[in-house]
C-alpha cells in the first residue's frame, strides 16, 4: 500500500504539471485570437490582461505548492503505526513507559 500512495504522489505532480501545460496553452491562444480579430490597440490591451492574469496564477500556484511541500522525514509509514501499537500497552498514551 505504501508503494502505490508513493505512486500516486508521484503522478499527482504530473497531473498538475498537464493541467498548468493545458491553462497556459489556453491563454496563449486567447492572445493569438485577439490579435487576429482585433485591432492593435485592444489587442494590446487584451494581451497585457492575459499576461497578468498568467503572472498572477504562476505566483499564486507557486505559493499554494510550496504550502503543501513535506519533507519525507515527516510522513509516517505503516511501520510506525504497526510499532506504537504492539509497543503500548491499555492506558499508556506513549508518554514514554514510565508512568507519566
Amino acid at each position: 500500500m505504501e508503494r502505490a500512495v508513493e505512486g500516486m504522489y508521484r503522478e499527482r505532480r504530473n497531473v498538475f504539471r498537464q493541467f498548468a501545460t493545458g491553462l497556459f496553452t489556453l491563454l496563449a491562444s486567447v492572445i493569438f485570437g485577439g490579435w487576429l480579430k482585433m485591432r492593435s490597440e485592444p489587442a494590446m490591451a487584451t494581451t497585457c490582461v492575459v499576461l497578468y492574469g498568467m503572472w498572477q496564477i504562476m505566483s499564486s500556484g507557486r505559493r499554494h505548492l510550496a504550502g503543501f511541500r513535506f519533507d519525507d522525514s515527516e510522513s509516517v509509514t505503516f511501520d510506525d503505526l504497526l510499532t506504537w501499537s504492539t509497543g503500548t500497552q491499555a492506558g499508556d498514551r506513549g508518554g514514554g513507559g514510565d508512568g507519566e
